[in-house]
């Protein structure tokens, strides 16, 4: 098992989406030949996040020394994990990816839809950083406010969306 230290971004995403990976049939030499997708249908959204969370872990290790950073922190029993989770100078960041590739992205106030649909992204981000805190505070033994960030991966753009208060 690798250290949390050690890691990088789209560490449990892509764990998951290989564990899917693994299940695909092997494709036949015309499937290769013709160019079908290699990625079992039910791994691709895994493989998309991992994509995003990656790219995402890549900006975020050019913090300065005074940031600690890390990825994939296991919360729960469940299999969830936090994205990443960025401490400095500036506070604590519960930072969760999504990426949308090449898709419509409206952002709003209080909500976030994705090619016309309505999602949980907001309100999970939120949720995210109140375990955060909670789980901190209790380890430090004193309150801890964990700021929740969004970040959309779309195409070749990162929009940052501060989803707290």
């Amino acid at each position: 098992m690798t250290e949390l230290s050690e890691r990088p971004g789209g560490y449990e995403v892509a764990r998951a989406c290989l564990k899917i990976q693994a299940t695909a049939p092997v494709r036949s030499r015309l499937a290769r030949v013709l160019g079908f997708r290699p990625l079992h249908p039910d791994a691709v959204s895994w493989f998309n996040g991992a994509l995003g969370e990656i790219r995402v872990g890549r900006l975020l290790e050019r913090l300065g020394e005074e940031w600690t950073v890390v990825h994939s922190v296991p919360v729960g029993s469940r299999g969830s994990d936090i994205d990443h989770l960025v401490i400095g100078p500036s506070g604590v960041f519960s930072i969760n990816t999504k990426r949308h590739f090449r898709a419509k992205v409206w952002v709003a106030d209080k909500r976030i839809l994705v090619s016309g649909q309505k999602t949980d992204h907001l309100r999970n981000s939120q949720y995210e950083a109140e375990r955060v805190s909670k789980v901190l505070g209790h380890a430090v033994g004193a309150h801890v406010a964990a700021i929740p960030l969004l970040v959309l991966v779309l195409v070749l753009v990162l929009v940052l969306v501060a989803s707290g208060a």
